[in-house]
């Protein structure tokens, strides 16, 4: 075998240089940044003890089931790298992320030179992959490392199948040891052995039949995993009951349409996006026509790496779709990988540019880049986080349910309160917005009258049992009169009134009642809620109340 010119080399040296800067450039700015403790880098990295240490029962206790909804080891031993040594330490896990997803984007560099695309087109797809503004979740979010692992094992799985010959040759061993890989970091890479047969069907590198048959072993092992999944996503009740009507198909149109749109235009991106609670529109089907359109557009013309870009993102967004309807339905995330499809494309046309027309190319590519740079400022903290979700998603419940958790936990109070109500009054029937906010009313009371040690959680627990038993509710009230709450006791007691409304007679005699007891402040509650208060009894209220 020849030895390549040095000076094809010397510009593919060059060209993995420049991608891997670039990338580290778009990134930095948010290698200082902490973990986002209230997006799960609390509960995966500082809670959960097996990879806080290396030792054999903690590699036998990840590999041995489930942990967080999946089945993921790679992606929770790969935290060996960092955290027993340095700890769950922000900055050294955006380090070692970032350094993963390089690397990610090297491979997939030569995936593209290995399909036959021109260096520097193979190089522009990839540098447009690697800091695409929905990256940002993948590399910066500390837990989201299971993405990049996913993409690294991806590649290099796709890069050993192009240099495979025949089913059963090195090569094709190792792009299925490869492909296991992806799936124990992250399960929604299992229709990677369909983008082969694609690969080498639409590029004709073989003939389908061939193309398929190969795939046989890849394919048997993503079912059996994609089996695994289904279950332990049933058992953690992340799958939900499929809309009415026409609501499942129209589910997974609104799906492709929401993230084609948003890989294309990724100005409004939000860890947390509003839950169709009702099928979508019609209109949710202008994305997926796009896609038929472009992809039968690209077919008739012969452009087999366009074509093949968008049947791969196409492909990759199926475990997302709602295929299989998921309560997250939609997720930046899900489009990490997907976006190799899309790259693709963006590398065949690129390669077909010159002149003005490339530099014109280049600005396009800045232009996500300098996207990426500033949105990451909302990862500076968890507060930055959840503020700019709700105001990119204003609709989004859970994520007004995040602002308050946080806003909460830093002691702003009111900042929590005005975010919950926010929520309630979008899903006022969930029960997690109203004990929420009970909660946080009863945690500022703890703050303002030094009540120790806390019983809110307890509290909320007795409010939520008794909704509905107005008997309950006033006996809870009464006991956190007793306990020294204050403006919480409003809630359970107001909630009791609703639902079974006392005469202004006993209203005005409990009213006495709680004056002799020195609770004025209690007393003005029972006579704000007369009809018709008697003047002396609210002059008696105002009185002790000054």
């Amino acid at each position: 075998m020849t030895a390549e010119p040095e000076p094809k080399l010397l510009t593919r040296v060059r060209a993995d240089l420049i991608l891997a800067v670039a990338t580290a450039a778009v990134f930095a700015r948010g290698l200082g940044h902490g973990l986002m403790t209230s997006w799960d880098d609390q509960r995966f990295l500082v809670d959960f003890e097996p990879i806080q240490t290396v030792s054999w029962d903690h590699f036998v206790a990840i590999w041995s089931g489930p942990h967080f909804e999946a089945y993921h080891p790679l992606h929770l031993l790969s935290y060996w790298i960092d955290v027993p040594l340095f700890g769950p330490h922000g900055p050294t896990l955006h380090v070692v992320s970032l350094g993963l997803w390089i690397g990610a984007a090297l491979v997939w560099m030569r995936v593209f030179r290995a399909l036959g695309l021109r260096e520097w087109a193979a190089f522009f797809g990839a540098l447009f992959f690697a800091i695409h503004p929905i990256q940002i979740e993948a590399v910066h979010w500390a837990t989201g490392r299971k993405d990049v692992l996913a993409a690294l094992f991806a590649g290099l799985a796709t890069l050993a199948h192009l240099k495979s010959e025949r089913w059963s040759d090195r090569a094709s061993i190792l792009s299925l040891l490869a492909f296991a890989a992806a799936a124990l970091s992250k399960t929604t890479v299992l229709p990677l052995p369909i983008v082969w047969v694609l690969m080498d069907g639409v590029l004709e590198r073989r003939t389908w039949r061939d193309a398929g048959l190969r795939q046989i072993p890849a394919t048997a092992l993503a079912a059996v995993l994609a089996f695994v999944a289904l279950g332990i996503w049933q058992d953690a009740e992340m799958v939900r009951e499929p809309l009415e009507g026409f609501g499942r198909v129209s589910l997974v149109a609104s799906s492709y349409g929401h993230h084609l749109g948003h890989a294309v235009f990724p100005y409004d991106l939000s860890p947390i996006y509003p839950i169709h609670r009702e099928a979508p529109v019609w209109s949710a089907w202008f994305g997926p026509i796009v896609l038929v359109v472009a992809a039968v557009a690209a077919g008739r013309r012969g452009k087999r790496f366009e074509l093949l870009g968008l049947l791969t993102f196409a492909v990759l967004l199926v475990p997302a779709s709602n295929v299989v309807p998921l309560y997250f339905e939609v997720q930046d995330r899900y489009l990490s990988l997907p976006l190799i499809g899309l790259a693709l494309m963006v590398a065949a046309m690129a390669g077909e540019l010159a002149g003005r027309r490339f530099a014109g190319a280049g600005l396009f590519l800045a232009a996500y880049a300098a996207a990426t740079v500033f949105q990451l400022g909302h990862w500076r903290s968890d507060e930055a986080l959840w503020a700019s979700a709700t105001h990119a998603q204003p609709q989004a419940f859970y994520a007004w349910m995040k602002l308050g958790e946080v806003r909460r936990g830093d002691g702003d109070f009111a900042g929590a309160l005005r975010a919950y109500d926010r929520a309630i009054d979008l899903e006022p029937r969930l029960a997690l917005g109203v004990a929420a906010r009970f909660q946080t009313e009863v945690l500022r009371d703890e703050h303002e009258y030094s009540l120790t040690p806390s019983h809110a959680e307890a509290i909320t627990q007795r409010f939520l049992q008794g909704q509905g038993d107005p008997v309950a509710l006033r006996r809870l009230s009464g006991d956190m009169v007793q306990e020294g709450y204050r403006e919480s006791v409003f809630v359970p007691l107001g909630r009791a009134l609703e639902l079974a409304p006392i005469p202004d007679g006993r209203l005005a005699a409990a009213a006495r009642s709680q004056l002799e007891q020195g609770n004025a402040w209690l007393a003005g509650f029972y006579v704000d809620q007369m009809s018709d208060p008697p003047q002396a009894l609210r002059e008696q209220v105002n009185a002790a109340r000054n």
